[in-house]
């Protein structure tokens, strides 16, 4: 809920609080809990509602939503709560400026804490503009975080 519909549904104006909140995490949580595969468990993160459901679309019921390109805190700690063994996280924030800084610095702090973390790139401006096909493509050539960091700092340096 964006700040402004509070007043649209009638409710006392009031500031949602992005950082403590991963959208669909309630229903992962419990499809995570129950897999009878425990050694394929993944989490796709994206920013927002919007790429939440068009990864959905294509398959993928293990996807969140950070609701920003920031991933706080609060968040990391409700990921590495996930017991063990941890999820593969998958990062597919949006492709733009924002995003491309989200994913550097979200792929660090879960680097820190969780075994297994990869990025996914994509052409598109964000995963709601994929078509589900080419949302399945992206997830396939994941990589992982760590090689991707260091590319990063690499042409920083350049």
């Amino acid at each position: 809920v964006y700040d402004w519909e509070y007043k649209d549904f009638g409710l006392a104006e009031r500031k949602t609080e992005k950082r403590v909140i991963i959208w669909n995490f309630d229903k992962v949580l419990v499809q995570l809990l129950f897999e009878k595969d425990p050694g394929n468990r993944f989490i796709v993160i994206t920013e927002g509602f919007k790429s939440v459901m068009r990864v959905a679309q294509a398959g993928i019921s293990t996807v969140v939503g950070l609701l920003g390109s920031h991933l706080s805190e609060e968040q990391l700690a409700l990921f590495v709560k996930l017991g063990v063994p941890q999820p593969t996280f998958l990062l597919m924030l949006d492709n733009n400026e924002a995003g491309r800084r989200g994913q550097y610095f979200a792929a660090k702090k879960l680097l820190k804490v969780v075994p297994t973390v990869q990025v996914v790139e994509y052409a598109a401006a964000q995963p709601s503009d994929l078509q589900p096909s080419a949302v399945i493509d992206a997830l396939l050539g994941a990589r992982p975080a760590s090689a991707w960091l260091g590319e990063q700092a690499a042409a920083t340096h350049h």
